[in-house]
């Protein structure tokens, strides 16, 4: 089943750790909002930009925009008169926007009603704003409404504590309740979705439009984003990763550019996306010689790499029995979390073609073993020019001296238990 896109603004990041979801923030609230024409334009401009990009995706667009009851809320301590007109405004321009995007998509869309808060001004603007919203949309078949907030509520109305991430946002623990709402609604069948939080994307990365980009968040764990409420979440700690994962992916391409265009590129075990989408987009696709991916969930490496704008449907291969050959560069950012049988069969697979490759890029977590098993069953040897490392995991590449490679690759490290 493909994942469901969540389009918003920081809400979205609660549903950054559920391979069910793929999460683009939009950008902040304060900016990407429906308070004026002038900003509800911009978000339909860029969400349109995006849907344009991403025409062959089979996927289901679920809208999540909360900011603008927030935002309205830190202006006045009460409800006056230019706060109500504010608000209707607000909502009305918020089903255009959603209109235009069900008519240009011209599919179903999905809307999430305007989440509950942790005070009672808060909640107070929210059902106006709710209430605004749904005599506008009523009778607008193309666009499905769910409403999230009565099993993520106490009984005074307020977000329960156990899904706040802080004072204003849900947290991933969210996403149970949420995934059973969107059961109940048709959106998904029961046994086809994975109701724990365990995924993570390692990085945060933005996928490019023209009118401007959205974020995938990532380079953090989960539990990171949630603090107290007089605590505040300073998210530019969490790019450390980001930055160490660009700069090695630019030196693969510094150091074997030339061998991927001409040999052609295998990617093994491709799960999560952004580092080695980043590191494809590099490249003309048209201009490389051989260009596969193995990708065990085939759907959500079809539905990243076309919100990239790129169309890989005839390169994704589901195992590597499909492949028909491995490429002379062959790369797995997955090695350390794969299980021992898949690395027993691209080791396997790689015996087959060993002839043919030129150098063997993997992130490791346990150099030493790995290195034992690239030297003793293919004969390769290792490279290592060095560039930053951080945390606990390497990228190791591996060189066949058969076919006279000198370049080797540096090292990146990571958690492994985030």
């Amino acid at each position: 089943m493909k994942p469901i896109i969540v389009i918003g603004d920081s809400h979205v990041r609660a549903f950054a750790f559920n391979e069910n979801f793929i999460p683009l923030f939009i950008g902040p609230a304060a900016f990407n909002n429906f308070l004026t024409k002038k900003n509800a334009d911009k978000v339909a401009s860029k969400v349109i930009a995006l849907i344009e990009q991403s025409l062959s995706i089979d996927s289901t667009y679920l809208f999540l925009f909360s900011g603008d009851v927030e935002h309205v809320r830190r202006k006045s301590s009460e409800i006056t008169a230019e706060i109500i007109v504010e608000l209707e405004d607000s909502a009305i321009r918020y089903v255009e926007v959603l209109k235009s995007i069900a008519i240009r998509l011209n599919d179903k869309i999905c809307v999430g009603l305007s989440l509950p808060g942790t005070n009672d001004l808060y909640n107070d603007i929210r059902m106006l704003y709710t209430n605004k919203f749904l005599s506008k949309l009523k009778g607008d078949s193309r666009i499905q409404v769910f409403d999230f907030n009565p099993d993520l509520i106490d009984q005074d109305g307020f977000l329960i504590n156990y899904y706040k991430a802080d004072f204003a946002h849900i947290s991933y623990r969210c996403v149970g309740p949420i995934l059973d709402k969107l059961v109940k609604g048709g959106l998904m069948k029961a046994d086809q979705y994975n109701r724990r939080c365990d995924f993570e994307w390692w990085a945060s990365f933005n996928i490019g439009t023209e009118e401007g980009p959205f974020k995938i968040w990532g380079d953090t764990s989960r539990d990171a984003l949630i603090v107290d409420d007089n605590e505040k979440l300073v998210l530019k700690h969490f790019h450390r990763r980001t930055a160490i994962i660009t700069e090695n992916v630019l030196g693969i391409r510094d150091e074997y550019g030339q061998d991927i265009e001409q040999f052609g590129i295998t990617v093994a075990n491709f799960k999560q996306g952004q580092i080695l989408i980043r590191f494809i987009k590099l490249f003309d696709k048209k201009s490389v010689n051989g260009f596969e991916i193995v990708a065990r969930n085939r759907e959500r490496a079809m539905v990243v790499a076309s919100l990239f704008g790129l169309r890989l449907e005839g390169a994704i291969h589901q195992d590597l029995a499909s492949l028909h050959r491995l490429n002379g560069v062959v790369v797995d950012f997955n090695w350390w979390m794969t299980k021992r049988e898949n690395q027993d069969a691209l080791i396997s697979r790689l015996k087959d073609d060993v002839e043919r490759l030129k150098v063997v890029i993997i992130l490791s977590c346990d150099p030493r073993s790995d290195r034992l098993i690239f030297k003793k069953q293919l004969g390769l040897g290792q490279g290592g020019l060095k560039l930053d490392s951080v945390d606990g995991l390497t990228v190791l590449s591996f060189v066949n001296p058969r076919r006279n490679i000198s370049k080797v690759i540096g090292s990146f490290n990571k958690k492994r238990d985030l």
